[in-house]
């Protein structure tokens, strides 16, 4: 009994250690996923389910903080660690300047894809950082906040037009329409959040002349994301049904469940700064279809540790 219970208890922590060892770099998605949707799900009234989702959240958020710096301890040259400010600076420059400096044989163009959105995810979130602060601090970053989102706008507008090129130049394999490609709505959702954000500031003389401005572009780039959802759910129903690639659950999936999230939150943020009703009422609709979606990606998720959990020894982690 003892040695059968031994080699059990090795092998499921065999199994643990090769899932910490292949982490997805990016499960920290599962924790804004269930971050937004939990602020989206407060604003039209379920403060329960709010409070019992920012829970959850902060648990898996300690979760993967425990299971990353174990990476980091084993595996060391296998894992990336990202630090928000610094990276963003390093990200910001070293990335155009890598591209255009680059004597490669190939063309960049190939290699984008949706998650080189999230340099401008990364730039207008430093941007909603900075405009939720409190006085006496808001009015002076009040400039950079807004400076910030005008640098993710421009990205925003490039790194669309490259995606866009890539995806009509090379030939699509619906293997690499990944749910990625939703953070290119994501990034107009945050964006939007960004300028509603800059919209209710206290005006000082910057602020005060482009108020204009953020309201028109906040609004072009609403309806701009609003568009996009039906092409995206377009590509995943040629992806899955039309080329059969297997719908199965993958970490990618919560790159999905973000961006519905952040745009039922910027929705109800810009029609509560420019008190436009419909918006506000058709940001909290879309709550429960986010809601929704989070659901199924996380039961997915419960499901394949569970069949992880009950794997042979020595398959794949």
């Amino acid at each position: 009994m003892g040695a059968p219970g031994l080699a059990q208890r090795e092998a499921v922590f065999s199994r643990l250690q090769g899932g910490i060892r292949h982490l997805f770099p990016g499960y920290f998605a599962l924790v804004m996923a269930t971050g937004i949707v939990s602020t989206a799900v407060a604003a039209d009234g379920a403060a329960g389910l709010s409070a019992a989702m920012l829970v959850l959240g902060i648990v898996c958020y300690l979760v993967l903080i425990a299971c990353y710096i174990w990476r980091f301890a084993s595996y060391r040259p296998e894992f990336l660690l990202v630090v928000a400010g610094t990276a963003w600076l390093l990200l910001t420059y070293g990335v155009p300047l890598a591209l255009i400096t680059g004597h490669g044989t190939g063309s960049a163009l190939a290699g984008i894809n949706g998650t080189w959105f999230l340099w401008v995810v990364g730039t207008q979130s430093l941007a909603v950082a900075l405009a939720s602060l409190q006085p006496p601090l808001a009015s002076p970053l009040a400039a950079l906040a807004l400076l910030l989102w005008a640098v993710g706008v421009m990205l925003y507008l490039i790194i669309a037009t490259l995606a866009l090129a890539g995806l009509l130049h090379f030939r699509v394999q619906a293997a690499a329409l990944t749910p990625a490609y939703w953070v290119f709505m994501g990034a107009t959702a945050i964006s939007v959040l960004a300028g509603a954000k800059l919209l209710g500031l206290p005006g000082g003389p910057l602020l005060a002349a482009v108020h204009p401005v953020v309201a028109g572009v906040s609004v072009i780039l609403w309806a701009f994301g609003t568009w996009l959802i039906p092409l995206l759910v377009g590509l995943g129903v040629w992806r899955h049904l039309v080329r059969r690639v297997p719908l199965r659950y993958d970490p990618g999936l919560w790159s999905m469940v973000f961006p519905l999230g952040m745009y039922c939150v910027a929705s109800e943020a810009l029609g509560t700064a420019l008190h436009v009703s419909w918006l506000v009422s058709a940001g909290r609709a879309g709550t429960w279809v986010a809601f929704a979606a989070w659901a199924v990606v996380f039961a997915a998720m419960l499901a394949s540790l569970a069949r992880l959990g009950r794997a042979q020894p020595g398959s794949p982690a």
